[in-house]
């Protein structure tokens, strides 16, 4: 959902969902993560868009998707930073 604050200036709220699977089965390439987030783009061309995301990574092994019981475990973390997108004319 984008909320327009002026001009072309901009906040919006997100939900997130990626999933990752590894054809060898390594425990750590296999994980589902959720998330919702925040982020806000100023007025000026060349700013960066900021954004605040928190999500949760849920970890499973092999093709019949059992939760994982080893050394990784289930996280929660929440996640700053900045999106550089750069405008050119073709």
């Amino acid at each position: 959902m984008r909320y327009m604050t002026g001009g072309y200036s901009f906040l919006e709220f997100y939900l997130s969902q990626v999933g990752y699977v590894d054809s060898k089965q390594l425990d750590y390439n296999n994980y589902g993560e959720f998330g919702v987030g925040l982020d806000f783009k100023p007025n000026l061309i060349s700013f960066p868009v900021l954004f605040v995301e928190a999500t949760n990574k849920i970890f499973f092994v092999g093709p019949n998707q059992q939760y994982f019981q080893g050394p990784f475990k289930n996280t929660f973390q929440i996640k700053a930073g900045f999106l550089i997108n750069f405008n050119t004319g073709l």
